[in-house]
Formats: C-alpha cells, sequence, structure tokens
C-alpha cells in the first residue's frame, strides 16, 4: 500500500471520528448516536469497494486517535506484522497436537 493511500484512509477514518473528537462535552448518547448513524450506512473506503464499519472498529479508531494525542496520522493502516510469511504450515509438526488437547494448566 503506498504513502497516498495510507494518507487518504487515515483522512477519511478521521472525517467519520471528527465530530465525536473534536467537540467537548459531547454525551456518551450523543456518541453513541453518531456511533449507529456510521455503522447504520455503507461507505465507499479509498482504494476500495464500499463497505459497513463496525461500532467496535469506530471504538477503536477514536482511542487510536485520542493516544496518539490527536496525531491524524496514528489513522493510517499499519503494514501486517506478518507481511512475506506463509499462513499455513508447510511441514508437518514435529508433534501432533491432540495428546495435548484437555491437558493445559488452569
Amino acid at each position: 500500500m503506498d504513502k497516498d493511500l495510507r494518507e487518504k484512509i487515515a483522512l477519511f477514518r478521521y472525517g467519520l471520528i471528527s465530530a465525536m473528537v473534536n467537540q467537548k462535552g459531547t454525551s456518551r448518547g450523543e456518541q453513541e448516536l453518531r456511533i449507529r448513524q456510521i455503522t447504520s450506512q455503507s461507505w465507499k473506503m479509498p482504494g476500495g469497494t464500499r463497505t459497513s464499519i463496525a461500532r467496535s472498529t469506530v471504538l477503536r479508531w477514536i482511542s487510536i486517535y485520542q493516544r496518539s494525542g490527536g496525531n491524524i496520522d496514528s489513522l493510517q493502516p499499519q503494514p501486517r506484522k506478518d507481511r512475506g510469511c506463509s499462513r499455513c504450515w508447510t511441514a508437518k509438526p514435529k508433534r501432533p497436537w491432540s495428546p495435548c488437547v484437555g491437558k493445559c494448566p488452569r
């Protein structure tokens, strides 16, 4: 993903949450109403197709933005940590998992 697209996505995300993070004294009810409005619509994400956005995603974006001290760049999508790695095992595991089932300490 190129830098320009990442910036467009960050600005899109900020546009959705800006009313909730910039207005002081917004009640929890007003915030929940705005979140419901966001999650009830279908959105065209930059560089992608139309999609819906989950409540937990909106709350995560708000949290990320606030923890960053109001830095819009914090809303950019992060590269995958496993980029370039296989998602499946290519070799058979040395020990089968079945003997371990039910023996985990509690």
